[in-house]
């Protein structure tokens, strides 16, 4: 399986990463995945090291997480898919822009007119000559979907509320009042984003999860959630979810994935 992406870092220039599993990479085979970074006017490798670490989850202690988990009654759930990691990001309003205009919705494998976040970054993504044929656009900058608008949007196809949401989020990212990356404040930053109409406690929440990487992020009002619990109600999902704390976020991947492989059957 092979992976490229393109991403632009919060401070320094585009990156392109590519990475493939099952392929040789140097002396390394098997079940490793091996990534490279190519950046233009590369100036710090420490910084693209520290957001790939970030972007993958590295510097979670899994064995950790996963006897905690276990403790806290997911013990079936941890042994069908150990070592779950969340997944991070290169530049946070890359995945709010993506949690907005997606809503609910998961990306697809289908075509990309069929996934509002792939015609937004086609419409407005800088253009990107890699060598790779399907990697030719950066994810847009929060600077170029305010300069856009939500009337922009609209016409791609965005629902006016999700429009207007990824644009206010956008300008305030732009003129600096949101930081969407780690070190910010987490209480703060999801106020705000809950503050903006548009955008849901779920939306939110996986923001702060992984642009802030933040382990105890949890959606108590996510439905899918619930049911994959054995819920049916936010205050039940809060009181059961006591026990998982500080790793509420990897309980919530374990229930994401249950709930994902519970609908295909």
């Amino acid at each position: 399986m092979a992976v490229s992406m393109a991403a632009r870092s919060t401070s320094q220039a585009p990156a392109v990463l590519s990475s493939s599993r099952m392929r040789p990479c140097g002396q390394m085979i098997g079940e490793r995945t091996c990534l490279s970074a190519h950046q233009r006017r590369l100036r710090d490798g420490r910084h693209t090291r520290t957001r790939i670490r970030q972007l993958f989850d590295l510097d979670a202690e899994p064995t950790v997480i996963d006897a905690h988990l276990t403790q806290g009654g997911l013990g079936a759930l941890v042994a069908k898919r150990p070592g779950v990691r969340i997944p991070g990001t290169i530049d946070g309003f890359d995945v709010a822009l993506r949690a907005i205009l997606r809503g609910r919705a998961r990306a697809g494998r289908g075509k990309a007119s069929s996934d509002p976040a792939r015609r937004v970054a086609w419409a407005l993504g800088e253009p990107l000559e890699t060598g790779i044929p399907a990697l030719s656009r950066l994810a847009p900058s929060a600077t170029r979907v305010a300069d856009a608008g939500s009337a922009r949007l609209e016409a791609l196809g965005i629902p006016r509320r999700r429009a207007a949401a990824a644009v206010a989020v956008a300008r305030l990212v732009a003129d600096g009042t949101l930081r969407l990356e780690r070190g910010s404040d987490v209480a703060a930053t999801r106020r705000a984003l809950t503050e903006i109409a548009g955008v849901t406690d779920q939306g939110a929440t996986t923001i702060v999860m992984r642009a802030l990487y933040w382990p105890d992020a949890l959606s108590t009002t996510d439905r899918a959630l619930q049911r994959a619990a054995g819920v049916s109600t936010a205050r039940e999902l809060r009181a059961r979810a006591e026990r998982w704390r500080p790793w509420r976020a990897y309980a919530a991947m374990h229930l994401w994935l249950e709930e994902e492989a519970r609908s295909r059957r």
